[in-house]
């Protein structure tokens, strides 16, 4: 679930929003628009970079699963990636065709490197009205080792400059670690005086890059109880111009579906290749837009993928943050091992459930 369109909701809200029977098409879309990445970041947990460039949509195909996202009229979207600024002149393009449509919440992770005062503009006059800037330490020795590339603490801060120049709405995103985390007051301190501006920080996720590095990275219980802490008070003593953090539940959308008992989803993720998840956190593709359409796919099923019994069997597993290793199952790791695939459209899912469970898809 993509940070910026992850927000807590109370369970009667919960109750009313989630209920894509009567939506034409997902409320909210996260698109990597490539895989591709100056950064060679410690944790990324998609495993980013341009030496693991995945068979990816190419341009033309990008441009018309836009248009499809315009057809389908989401609520938000999120160019995510990789680094999305790497199809800077397709994120124009997206941007006109997404707000020529009346889609208004358009936003884009990004680590700052590729961002100019010219091009941040550019992006607002096309549409865009959030861009999140990631900010893991207060000084360029924490940020840069985080990232794996010298200078780019420096780009980072410039970017967030150009963005409030800009008046763009602007999220600071966070990953704490064992080497930065005592460091989160000094970056809220920072960032701090921009109207427009929210920080999140969340716990680090054991996926991707940050399982080879898990000795580095993980912080204690105790940092988290300290960050923890700082946050509420944090919020529960704002002053004007101080922003607003938001502690992230990356399993939010996993244990609520479940313990609910929703079977239905508003949410969409797109990958670079086309592909198409239930969640990102599970080893399991749904569909791939090379194949059949959006509109197809939320026909056949995209919109309940949370009847299909292998999709809540695997879930199921995920309990805490340290379960998405899948260490005491004998199951995929995301991002390193092949998923598993099914296809909602050309294997008619929705007709014959008991068919896709766990056991007859991969167990066996």
């Amino acid at each position: 679930m993509n940070d910026l369109i992850n927000k807590d909701i109370n369970e009667s809200a919960i109750r009313f929003y989630d209920k894509s029977e009567v939506l034409s098409g997902p409320l909210h879309i996260a698109v990597d628009v490539t895989n591709k990445c100056n950064a060679k970041c410690l944790h990324c947990f998609n495993r980013s970079g341009n030496e693991l460039i995945r068979d990816e949509l190419s341009d033309e195909q990008l441009l018309q699963v836009f248009e499809q996202i315009a057809e389908v009229k989401p609520f938000s979207i999120c160019f995510c990636g990789g680094e999305p600024m790497y199809k800077y002149d397709i994120l124009l393009k997206a941007c006109r065709i997404l707000h020529d449509a009346g889609i208004l919440n358009i936003a884009m992770v990004s680590n700052g490197w590729l961002l100019t005062q010219e091009k941040v503009n550019e992006l607002k006059k096309t549409g865009m009205k959030h861009i999140q800037i990631s900010l893991d330490g207060c000084d360029a020795t924490t940020h840069d080792h985080m990232r794996g590339v010298p200078g780019i603490f420096e780009r980072a801060t410039n970017a967030i400059e150009y963005i409030k120049k800009a008046d763009l709405e602007l999220g600071v995103a966070f990953s704490p670690t064992k080497f930065n985390i005592e460091q989160f007051p000094k970056v809220v301190e920072i960032v701090s005086g921009y109207a427009k501006m929210e920080v999140r920080i969340q716990p680090l996720m054991p996926m991707g890059k940050a399982l080879t590095n898990e000795e580095e990275l993980f912080p204690d219980d105790d940092s988290y109880r300290k960050v923890v802490e700082f946050v509420e008070n944090h919020n529960n003593n704002r002053k004007p111009g101080d922003p607003h953090i938001e502690w992230g539940d990356p399993l939010d959308h996993l244990r609520r579906n479940l313990s609910y008992g929703y079977e239905n989803s508003i949410f969409m993720e797109i990958k670079s290749d086309g592909t198409l998840s239930a969640s990102a956190y599970l080893p399991l593709r749904v569909g791939n837009l090379k194949r059949h359409t959006i509109r197809e796919y939320w026909n056949a099923g995209l919109g309940k993928v949370w009847k299909i019994p292998v999709v809540r069997e695997l879930a199921s597993y995920i309990m805490t943050i340290g379960d998405l290793k899948y260490e005491s199952e004998d199951l995929p790791t995301v991002f390193f091992d092949d998923n598993i695939e099914i296809d909602l459209v050309d294997d008619g899912v929705m007709n014959h459930l008991e068919d896709f469970t766990l056991k007859k898809l991969y167990k066996e």
